[in-house]
């Protein structure tokens, strides 16, 4: 149970009972930890594979990147951030090797032109910040979509540079404490960074609650947390993806739809599995948490997408 969610049934959320007894079927047979479906603060549905495991924390992996996103947005709101456009080398004193027209923009898009193997030789070599722009580029600032976890911990240590907070002492107060989440951790770097593209633990009951807020606009009761207008911003398709049908936001996949059959989802993915879904025209919000390979991350939203999507009105 989820604490402050009422609890419902399938049907209180408009999905007939027999499509989850199908989904659970699968369910059972994997690696999925938990499965939550909520909508408009009704539980509708909640798996677990043990009980009390959507309690314990999980490494959510890469959906760590739509919590950056929202502190992103609620840093520029405050006016910690002058504008999305603002060069990046004139935030970070250590980006004096940065392209000059690297701006937070191209950070959230994924569009900055530093490439997979930079980050890896970041983390591998224990290398300073400075030298992430060290190596080969895939392109230039706004060329193209590459996803990579560079882009993210250049967010992080912009949000460190103009708050002289840490990425996870900003999201403590300005997002975590004002969401009642008090149970989470965060790792950082070799630096000391917080990681802003993976490595946040939390509960997929406080994902929940994170996705919830998300749902409601920004706002918890009557209290507005994340910017509405950031939310429309972050969810809107900013650029195309290597992947059919997906496009991409401020930090966020958008599963487009569109053919009929599909609403559009706003949606964070990790590794194993990890899924926070979000499909803004119902209200519905799922949440999974997984220890799978690879080469199985996506099935838990295969499964979202043919036994509960159908059914969304």
């Amino acid at each position: 149970m989820i604490h402050s969610f009422q609890q419902g049934s399938p049907e209180d959320i408009g999905i007939p009972t027999e499509r989850f007894e199908a989904l659970e079927d699968q369910l059972k047979k994997s690696g999925v930890e938990t499965f939550t479906l909520c909508r408009r603060g009704i539980v509708g549905y909640q798996y677990e594979n043990h009980r009390g495991i959507i309690d314990q924390k999980h490494k959510i992996n890469s959906v760590t990147k739509s919590v950056l996103s929202s502190l992103v947005g609620i840093a520029l709101e405050q006016g910690r951030l002058r504008s999305l456009d603002e060069p990046v080398s004139e935030i970070l004193a250590n980006a004096a090797n940065a392209p000059s027209e690297l701006t937070v923009r191209h950070l959230l898009t994924m569009t900055s032109g530093l490439s997979r193997k930079q980050w890896e030789a970041y983390t591998e070599e224990e290398l300073p910040l400075s030298a992430i722009w060290s190596g080969v580029p895939s392109g230039e600032p706004g060329e193209k979509m590459i996803y990579n976890n560079a882009d993210s911990q250049l967010l992080s240590a912009v949000i460190e540079a103009r708050t002289n907070m840490s990425l996870q002492a900003f999201a403590d107060q300005y997002l975590f404490q004002p969401l009642g989440i008090t149970d989470y951790s965060w790792e950082t770097d070799h630096n000391g960074i917080t990681l802003g593209g993976y490595g946040l633990y939390l509960s997929a009951a406080d994902l929940m609650r994170y996705g919830s807020v998300l749902m409601n606009r920004g706002r918890r009761n009557d209290t507005e947390v994340i910017p509405e207008s950031w939310l429309e911003t972050a969810f809107h398709s900013h650029t195309n993806t290597d992947k059919p049908g997906q496009s991409y936001g401020f930090h966020w996949w958008i599963n487009e739809g569109g053919n009929g059959k599909q609403p559009r989802l706003v949606y964070a993915a990790g590794r194993g599995g990890k899924f926070l879904i979000l499909e803004p025209v119902s209200g519905v919000t799922a949440v999974i948490t997984s220890v799978l390979p690879q080469r199985k991350s996506l099935h838990p939203f295969q499964w979202f997408l043919r036994y509960i999507v159908p059914e969304i009105k």
